[in-house]
C-alpha cells in the first residue's frame, strides 16, 4: 500500500512535469495508477511506479508510460531520465487506457 502523502507528492510532481500549454499545443494527464514495487536491498529506498496516461489536443488518442519514483523515507524523487522511457502503449483509446491502468 502506498503512503497517501507520497501519493499526493507523486501526482503533483507528474502534473508539474507533464501538464503544460504552449501556444496552440496542450498536454494533460488523463489518469495515473501508482504501485509500490518494493525496496532496493542496498539503499533501502522504496521504489514506486506510476503509469501515466497522457493526452494532447492534437489527437483523440492517449499514450501511457511508466515512471519510477524512489523514496528514502524523508522525500520522494522522480527518475530524472523518465522522458527516455518507451511508452507502454501509444495511440490508445481513452477507455482502453483506463482499463489498462486499472489492471496494473
Amino acid at each position: 500500500m502506498i503512503n497517501k502523502s507520497w501519493e499526493r507528492d507523486i501526482i503533483e510532481t507528474l502534473k508539474q512535469e507533464l501538464e503544460y500549454r504552449d501556444g496552440d499545443y496542450s498536454q494533460w494527464i488523463v489518469g495515473i495508477s501508482i504501485r509500490k514495487l518494493g525496496a532496493d536491498r542496498i539503499t533501502r529506498e522504496v521504489i514506486y511506479t506510476a503509469r501515466v496516461v497522457v493526452q494532447t489536443n492534437e489527437s483523440p488518442y492517449v499514450d501511457g508510460v511508466d515512471i519510477l519514483f524512489k523514496s528514502n523515507g524523508d522525500s520522494i524523487e522522480i527518475d530524472s531520465l523518465y522522458y527516455e522511457n518507451t511508452p507502454e502503449y501509444q495511440r490508445c483509446e481513452v477507455d482502453d487506457a483506463v482499463e489498462e491502468n486499472e489492471e496494473m
